[in-house]
This record gives C-alpha cells, sequence and structure tokens, in this order.
C-alpha cells in the first residue's frame, strides 16, 4: 500500500510570520533553533528568497486555518515532481559541481511552491506554536538560509529543540489517541461491524464470492484511507489505477482485515493506531496515534508462497 508522503521530505518547516526580534528568552531560543533546523530542509531545493517566501504563505494560510488558494488534489502531483527533481537521487549524494549539470529540471510555479508549503504545514500541526513562537523560528531559517551567524549555540539548543518536539507531538498523540477512541467506537455500532482482540473494527460493505486472501497471498485493491477528521490521506481512486501487494508487507491491520474477504468484496476497516502506523504515524500524511478508515474493494488474488515448516526438533 502505497501512501502519498510528499511532504514527508520535509521533516519540519516554517510559516511566514513578521519579522521576530533577537532571541532574548530560552523559548526564544529555542525556537531560532528550531528554525535554524528547518533551514537544512530547503537546502536542497536550491529555492530563491522569494520562491522560499510563497511556500511560507501556503504555510501560513495552513496553519492558520485560512482558505486555501490552489486546489491541493491538483497541486500535489506537481509538488511531486518539483521534489523528485530537486532532491538528489539519493540521500546524501554530494552536490555536482557542474552548476549546469545540478541545476533542477522543473521550475515551479506560484501555485506549486504554495502546496508545497501547505504540505509541509502538516508536520507542524502537533507543535501547536503561537504566532510569537513561529516568528522567531522564522527568523532562525531566515539567519542561516542568509549565510548569518547563529544567533544562539546550535550544540547546545539542537537537543532542546529534540526535546519540545517530542513533548508536543507525543501530548497531542495522547489527546488524539483518546478523542479518536471514542469516536471509533460508533463504528462497533453499525450494522454488520465485528470488533477483533486486536481492535480492528470490520464492518462488511458488498459480499464477494470464494475463498479469502491468506496473508501470504498477493492482493490486488482500489482504496481510500481517511482520517476521523473525513481528510483523506491516499487513495487509489484518485490514482486512476488499483494497487497490488503482499498482503503480509503492510500495515496489520490490513493483513487482518483483507483475510476477512472474497473477491469482489467492499469492505469498511478502522483501523486503531497500535496496529496502524502506531506513535509515529506517517510524517506529512498520517499524526502520530491517529485512527484511520478504509474503504477497500478487494479486486483480485495471487497465491504466495507459504512459509516452509520448521524442522522437526532433534533434526
Amino acid at each position: 500500500m502505497r501512501i502519498i508522503v510528499a511532504a514527508a521530505l520535509l521533516a519540519l518547516s516554517v510559516p511566514a510570520f513578521a519579522a521576530a526580534p533577537e532571541p532574548k528568552t530560552e523559548d526564544d531560543k529555542t525556537m531560532y533553533a528550531l528554525g535554524a533546523l528547518v533551514s537544512r530542509n530547503f537546502k536542497d531545493f536550491k529555492l530563491s528568497a522569494d520562491q522560499v517566501k510563497q511556500v511560507q504563505v501556503g504555510m501560513s494560510d495552513s496553519l492558520t486555518g485560512k482558505k486555501l488558494t490552489v486546489d491541493m488534489d491538483k497541486q500535489t502531483p506537481k509538488v511531486q515532481e518539483f521534489l523528485k527533481a530537486y532532491m538528489p537521487a539519493h540521500p546524501g549524494q554530494p552536490e555536482q559541481k557542474d552548476p549546469k549539470a545540478a541545476a533542477p529540471k522543473v521550475k515551479p510555479d506560484q501555485k506549486t511552491l504554495y502546496a508545497l508549503g501547505v504540505l509541509a504545514s502538516k508536520n507542524l500541526n502537533d507543535l501547536a506554536l503561537s504566532p510569537a513562537q513561529v516568528g522567531m523560528m522564522e527568523k532562525g531559517m531566515a539567519d542561516t538560509l542568509a549565510g548569518k551567524k547563529s544567533a544562539v549555540d546550535m550544540t547546545a539548543y539542537e537537543p532542546k529543540v529534540q526535546e519540545f518536539a517530542k513533548a508536543k507531538v507525543t501530548a497531542a498523540g495522547d489527546a488524539r489517541k483518546a478523542k479518536e477512541g471514542t469516536a471509533a467506537a460508533e463504528y462497533a455500532t453499525k450494522p454488520g461491524a465485528v470488533k477483533s482482540a486486536s481492535g480492528l473494527i470490520y464492518i462488511p460493505v458488498r459480499a464477494g464470492t470464494g475463498a479469502s486472501p491468506a496473508a501470504t497471498d498477493k492482493v490486488k485493491v482500489n482504496y481510500e484511507g481517511k482520517l476521523m477528521d473525513g481528510t483523506v490521506f491516499d487513495s487509489s481512486y484518485k490514482r486512476g489505477q488499483p494497487i497490488e501487494f503482499g498482503l503480509n508487507q503492510v500495515i496489520p491491520c490490513w493483513t487482518e482485515g483483507v483475510q476477512k474477504m472474497k473477491i469482489g468484496g467492499e469492505a469498511t476497516l478502522v483501523c486503531p493506531p497500535s496496529i496502524a502506523y502506531g506513535e509515529r504515524g506517517a510524517p506529512g500524511a498520517i499524526p502520530p496515534n491517529a485512527t484511520l478508515v478504509f474503504k477497500v474493494e478487494l479486486l483480485g488474488v495471487t497465491p504466495g508462497t507459504p512459509a516452509p515448516a520448521p524442522a522437526p526438533a532433534g533434526k
């Protein structure tokens, strides 16, 4: 199962707020250091100052709840194309010395940059930053990209940034798990719903025919994945083609749930975080401790090769 995680290439980023003063308090310095770390994510994109500003506008609109000015369904593929062209072929690959050889093949327009900012902002949601904190973070990013001397000792403050982020994300994840667990329980009351010991809620929508797949089989499916708030984070329908994968190569919720289906059938799988993406989530697409809801249509099954039985003891 493939999840669109274009924004996963950006671990963190910043929205555009008014320039902040020099960092004075511990919180200021931590936010400034966060901005300096954020700037590293833009290095390989070769963005100009104006392009970075457009990315920040998209992030700011998204983080402050404003109505987005672009159609994200149309722009997300363009962002993916942009990322692929601008990033090194392999992580850590050294830059080429020939400027022509290193030049990006894709020139992003303003809408693509804006959409990049919107996607990148998803990585900041759980930090719950105030406008003042975002402004200080932006200053750290701007100073670093401009080649200015850092206003803080990064060796001392990088660990503080990690500690700050971990605490924020953990708290948000715990709250999300509790809230969504209550909401997910309502699915268990739907007609035909069955809740298993793992926490999976399986709801048959349309019966199929024939045998059910085994965990070692390869399956062909169409699917749509949503967060509990209705946000679609991945969809084979939007891509216009089904996908095939080994049933034992995906999240446990799918391995368990799809084995209950038959070819031609459709079901809803409600997956608690413990059998989905857990405490880490999928950066840019699925937040930590998120409960997921999948619409799944089983289109075909290719028998796999079962694992060999263990040899008898003593032989």
